[in-house]
């Protein structure tokens, strides 16, 4: 089902806030790290019309997830997730609100599992 037009508003409105905290974050950092995990569950809700796109953002918000749980700052593959999300979502959109077929999705980045520090021995 596509894209409502009030919903592409909205969905606009995050993908620009996404795409903010996608430039300002750095590997090794965990700055935006929560903005964009919150907006990419704000995303993921507002894109519940189009699976496609919904499925694309979870996979993103997913990586987030993951290493937000092992308490691990941004890496290089979860960002580059996350930027090319923001720079398909876009394209996409248009796909979805024109009833045309979805631009396909780049492959997510491969992300490993973050590594769990574990609590010293006693």
């Amino acid at each position: 089902m596509p894209i409502s037009p009030a919903q592409l508003v909205r969905i606009e409105e995050i993908i620009n806030r996404i795409a903010t905290e996608s430039i300002l974050a750095q590997a090794g950092r965990d700055d935006g790290m929560v903005p964009a995990f919150s907006l990419l569950s704000d995303l993921n809700e507002a894109c519940a019309e189009d699976t496609a796109i919904q499925q694309r953002v979870a996979v993103t918000r997913v990586a987030i997830e993951a290493r937000l749980d092992a308490a691990q700052p941004f890496d290089e593959p979860t960002l580059q997730n996350l930027r090319d999300l923001v720079t398909w979502l876009p394209r996409a959109l248009q796909s979805s609100a024109s009833g045309e077929a979805m631009v396909e999705a780049p492959a997510p980045a491969v992300v490993s599992a973050p590594e769990v520090a574990s609590a010293p021995a006693e």
